[in-house]
């Protein structure tokens, strides 16, 4: 019998081409690429060509070589675009430059399956694979509407995951409302631990951004309690806390954060978790913890401007309770230690600077104003260190 393109297959041809078939079926990666790429070179014209091309892209698939399956499977679509599996080309081409970082060919790709088969049963992995595409390419309004077309003929993980890529699409684009609402949908059911630990935090954080403190709190909340193995356990519990502050409970605020350094006294959010207290206890006031909390926060921030900031308010908090000797001390200290971080540096020198003064050590107090005219962009500040200059003798 004649092929399409009128070559008559022989029995060597069709043995080659058998002995392809059954190790492809058997899952041998490795033989079916050997097989069937001596059956390409042997049989250039074979009217099988394309199932067997399709074999071997698959079977280069299986072993990883993306990049040697993605050119059979684009040459199976562009030599025979009506090949009955040439959705399946399409699809598989959209994965394989997707691993390969090839997002624009993955999103053309994936378009192709759905825009030029319809009916295909790859359609819903299709959408949902050029929505991915789109959003890491940062195209959030395309991708939003390939996840929405998903989310509404799906169900199941395809339902699932595009509802996830819609409230993260959502979520870039500033809508924060309707991503909390997207990832709402996704906190309960049959939806795996993974993605309703996203789903819930995620929701909670939109809330938050949405200056809606109180769903973004009872959202941290409620994560706290169903996913306490979470690796986003910490960063919840912190998150209720700074909710509290927003909503002005500072008392719930003091309660979370002072928990949080208790138990948790290396971990990465607690030198924050330190400076949040700081500012709590100092507009209690409560200068003495104010102090000790501001040390602490000094002590392990890893943020050298926060760490700076926070050293200065420990030497306020001193000031304030008349100390003014060790808050003199602490400003002095500041200012070796955090020569880069001119604001903080300046506002110590001034405030250091009126305690020269009171207490007559002009030369210092000489020292640190002219330092301020110097170094400092803050205007106003300049103003001040110089009218303060101008009286001193």
């Amino acid at each position: 019998m004649l092929g399409s393109l009128g070559y008559a297959s022989s029995k060597s041809e069709d043995q080659l081409y058998l002995v392809g078939q059954g190790v492809y079926k058997d899952g041998f990666w490795g033989e079916t690429v050997k097989q069937f790429s001596l059956f390409l070179r042997e049989y250039p014209k074979s009217q099988r060509r394309t199932e067997a091309m399709l074999m071997l892209a698959e079977a280069l698939r299986q072993e990883n070589n993306c990049q040697a399956a993605a050119g059979y499977y684009k040459t199976i679509v562009e030599e025979n675009p009506g090949f009955k599996l040439a959705d399946k080309a399409w699809y598989r081409l959209g994965e394989c430059s997707y691993k390969l970082g090839k997002y624009a060919e993955a999103e053309a790709a994936y378009h192709s399956v759905w825009a030029g088969f319809p009916d295909s049963e790859l359609k819903v992995p299709a959408l949902l694979g050029e929505g991915e595409s789109l959003y890491i390419q940062k195209k959030y309004q395309e991708a939003k509407a390939a996840y929405g077309e998903c989310s509404k003929l799906s169900s199941g993980e395809y339902r699932r995951a595009a509802g996830l890529g819609l409230g993260w699409a959502y979520y870039q684009l500033g809508k924060f409302e309707e991503a909390a609402q997207e990832f709402a949908q996704l906190t309960s059911g049959q939806a795996s631990d993974s993605i309703r630990q996203q789903a819930l935090f995620q929701q909670a954080k939109a809330y938050y951004l949405a200056k809606d403190y109180g769903q973004a709190l009872t959202g941290w909340e409620e994560f706290a309690r169903r996913f306490p193995e979470s690796s986003l356990l910490l960063q919840a519990i912190y998150n209720a806390a700074y909710c509290d502050i927003k909503l002005e409970q500072p008392a719930k605020a003091r309660q979370r954060f002072e928990r949080f350094v208790e138990a948790y006294p290396k971990h990465e959010l607690t030198g924050a978790a330190w400076y949040e207290l700081g500012k709590l206890y100092y507009a209690a006031p409560d200068y003495a913890k104010a102090g000790a909390a501001y040390q602490k926060a000094a002590a392990i921030l890893g943020d050298e401007a926060l760490a700076a900031e926070s050293a200065y308010w420990q030497a306020e908090s001193l000031s304030r309770r008349g100390k003014v000797k060790e808050a003199a001390a602490r400003y002095e200290e500041l200012c070796r230690k955090y020569p880069k971080q001119l604001q903080w540096v300046n506002l110590a020198r001034f405030r250091s600077a009126e305690i020269y003064v009171y207490r007559q050590e002009w030369k210092k107090a000489k020292a640190a104003l002219k330092a301020i005219t110097k170094s400092s962009r803050d205007e106003e500040l300049v103003k001040k260190a110089e009218e303060m200059l101008s009286k001193i003798k």
